[in-house]
């Protein structure tokens, strides 16, 4: 009986151990983010190893890994469109972001991108490019 309960505590004392000790899996990156305190609305969609960034005007690309929650994007590209210069701050502050090699946390849904000078919430869901600076298409007139 006395040596079934020293297995028993001691198996205890060892899975508690192991419990705090090992590291956090990284988080997964994958699916559609909205940037929700930028400096304008972006929108991340994160693939197998890849991303793909609205702006509201160009769209920035590139190819993810994870380095423990370390995030390194590389082969950044984005469209060429000419872009008021409110969009191109945008675009400027988030290609910046993303080459300091954030690190990734995650609270199960929403995301946090963090280097030593920023951090950046994003929520899960984001809805797809952000709009235009082009006017709002026409109302349908009824006949």
């Amino acid at each position: 009986m006395r040596t079934r309960l020293l297995t028993t505590v001691a198996a205890a004392a060892l899975l508690a151990a192991c419990g705090t000790t090992e590291p956090a899996a990284p988080p997964a990156l994958a699916g559609t983010y909205e940037v929700t305190d930028g400096p304008g609305r972006i929108t991340l969609t994160f693939g197998p190893g890849t991303l793909s960034a609205a702006t509201g005007c160009n769209t920035v690309t590139g190819r993810t890994s994870l380095d423990g929650n370390r995030l390194t994007v590389s082969d950044l590209s984005t469209t060429d469109l000419p872009c008021p210069a409110e969009f191109v701050a945008v675009q400027t502050w988030l290609t910046e972001l993303l080459g300091a090699q954030p690190t990734v946390t995650t609270d199960g849904t929403a995301l946090t991108l963090t280097t030593p000078d920023t951090t950046v919430h994003l929520r899960p869901g984001g809805t797809g490019p952000a709009p235009s600076t082009g006017p709002a298409p026409a109302e349908p007139r009824a006949s």
